[in-house]
């Protein structure tokens, strides 16, 4: 059921949301293009992003099945008030 809504959602081969990009990686992986690439991990309804980008991307966590997002991992310096 999963699978086929992210087939009729364009995932396989990316997708574009607005003024941020998206790609499905592989099952359960998302890369968004937001200022900088912004990796979402997907499972069971909970997600983790790495990075955080201009925060574009936070409005399409649901099209990829994120109800809720548990944490953000920053691996450089972002945006005043992300640390």
């Amino acid at each position: 059921m999963e699978e086929d809504r992210l087939d009729s959602l364009s995932y396989l081969g990316g997708c574009d949301m607005g003024s941020v990009r998206c790609e499905r990686v592989v099952d359960g992986l998302f890369r968004f293009e937001d200022g900088c690439n912004v990796y979402v991990l997907a499972r069971e309804g909970k997600g983790l992003a790495i990075d955080f980008g201009r925060g574009g991307w936070l409005d399409q966590l649901r099209d990829i099945g994120v109800e809720r997002l548990e944490h953000v991992v920053l691996t450089h310096h972002q945006a005043p008030g992300l640390s």
